[in-house]
């Protein structure tokens, strides 16, 4: 798993190429539902 980590957020992007995000998301920051085909976080 890659992952990135910003103030107040975290990514990951799985072996399936799924993204995961965690922390606040006041603003929809971690909304990744509907993301595709990511192939890095930084």
């Amino acid at each position: 798993m890659t992952v990135s980590a910003v103030s107040r957020r975290t990514l990951g992007i799985p072996v399936d190429g799924t993204v995961v995000a965690a922390g606040r998301s006041s603003e929809g920051q971690t909304d990744v539902r509907h993301w595709r085909e990511i192939v890095s976080v930084a």
